[in-house]
């Protein structure tokens, strides 16, 4: 296992899954949120050519879907870690996070915080992922 990408649905546990492979193996790992949300919750511009710059090289552990760059990151990747919780879970578990992340104003990527207005009431919110 050199190049690991786990993925799965937002908070099914990759963040976790993937620091746990990166502490056993001692191989990089990188979340793909934090390159892909820029300042805003603006998608970067730069994304794919930072996942080409990362699947380049010879060891590296990913989490995350982003289908625009699925098939580099497959096409790469030695192992793939599919994590499928239940949807009651999954939600119970987006719910929890998002409450706390919410509360503490944690910066949850690149200076961007979740509000209570955008986790639950737009179209990226967690009623509708």
């Amino acid at each position: 296992m050199k190049r690991i990408v786990v993925i799965g649905t937002s908070c099914s546990g990759k963040t976790t899954v993937a620091k746990e492979l990166n502490r056993i193996f001692g191989i990089q790992y990188y979340e793909l949120d934090s390159y892909y949300w820029g300042e805003n919750w603006e998608p970067r511009k730069d994304f794919i050519s930072e996942v080409e710059r990362i699947t380049n090289k010879e060891n590296w552990i990913i989490d995350g879907n982003y289908s625009v760059a699925r098939e580099l990151i497959w096409s790469r990747a030695t192992t793939v870690v599919f994590l499928n919780l239940s949807y009651t879970r999954t939600l119970y578990r987006g719910i929890y996070r998002t409450l706390k992340r919410i509360v503490t104003k944690e910066d949850v990527f690149n200076g961007n915080t979740e509000t209570f207005r955008n986790a639950f009431f737009s179209r990226e919110g967690i009623p509708y992922w």
